[in-house]
């Protein structure tokens, strides 16, 4: 199986549920065919360089993920179907890029998990220390 990355634009004037049920058949399709889903990356509504189907803005979301290349025209044409997607790309990563797509899967799955339960180190007894005498050193010229 080879590491993909698929961004996907979809229509700005969606619904949140509508833009969400696009990435959810992405997902689905991935897994339904024996892929695994990474991570996906929402990066919200964002305006576009040039117009897109006369569409200015767009809501990019780029899914991460695993899946053998066999699958990949199935879901390109079953994109091009769906008229709330503007636009999308698909790419196969780089074995440089995977280590690092690990990592950033990693980050963002601890910001997810609510914090550890913090216990509080119990308090240490210190003991009053000795106050320390002042030393005389000889003064020059005695042997002491």
């Amino acid at each position: 199986m080879n590491h993909y990355e698929i961004m996907v634009l979809t229509n700005p004037q969606l619904e949140e549920q509508a833009q969400k049920e696009v990435i959810e058949f992405v997902k689905n399709f991935i897994t339904d065919n024996g892929g695994e889903v990474i991570m996906v990356d929402h990066w919200g509504k964002r305006s576009t360089t040039y117009a897109i189907k006369r569409h200015q803005e767009a809501y990019y979301d780029v899914i991460y993920y695993r899946l053998l290349s066999e699958h990949l025209p199935e879901l390109e044409r079953r994109l091009k179907l769906k008229e709330s997607v503007l636009r999308y790309m698909n790419l196969k990563m780089l074995k440089v890029q995977i280590p690092h797509l690990k990592n950033k899967a990693a980050l963002i799955k601890a910001k997810e998990q609510p914090p550890a339960e913090v216990v509080p180190e119990p308090e240490s007894i210190s003991e009053p220390v000795a106050e320390k005498s002042a030393i005389t050193l000889p003064e020059e010229g005695t042997n002491e």
